[in-house]
């Protein structure tokens, strides 16, 4: 039955949405105009999707690469790190049971990333110079 009913409830939003900028450029005078259609098919949806993953692996490189670099974990917290990985496990779970692929794909590389963060935290011994400068300031005022 929920299956049934939340495609309605998206379209539902989704006409709600349409309507409200429709009624928002009558208000202003504008000629009402469709909306783009861009996003619409299935196939743009999976664009979008894949972007979203791949700056979902771009975003985990600034903190791997300090880590890898500067042997630096100042103010890291390792049980923040586990509990994302458990969730990740639980979400790779749940879109395999699915069969999202393209969401597969993501929490595996939201895995692997925070599997290697959390090795890299436990090997750093270092404060880098930023992170140094940084609590110098703070222990002044």
């Amino acid at each position: 039955m929920a299956e049934r009913r939340l495609p309605t409830v998206i379209e539902s939003l989704r006409r709600g949405l349409e309507n409200g900028k429709l009624m928002y450029a009558q208000w202003r005078g504008e000629a009402a105009t469709e909306p783009p259609r861009i996003f619409q098919t299935r196939d743009s949806m999976e664009v979008i999707g894949w972007i979203g993953t791949t700056l979902v692996i771009i975003a985990y490189y600034p903190q791997i690469r300090h880590l890898w670099v500067e042997k630096c974990a100042w103010g890291i917290s390792v049980w923040t790190w586990v509990i994302w990985l458990i969730a990740s496990i639980l979400l790779l779970i749940y879109c395999v049971i699915r069969g999202e692929v393209l969401l597969s794909i993501v929490q595996m590389s939201n895995m692997a990333s925070i599997v290697i963060t959390i090795v890299l935290v436990r090997r750093s011994n270092t404060v880098c110079a930023y992170h140094l400068s940084d609590t110098a300031k703070r222990t002044k005022t």
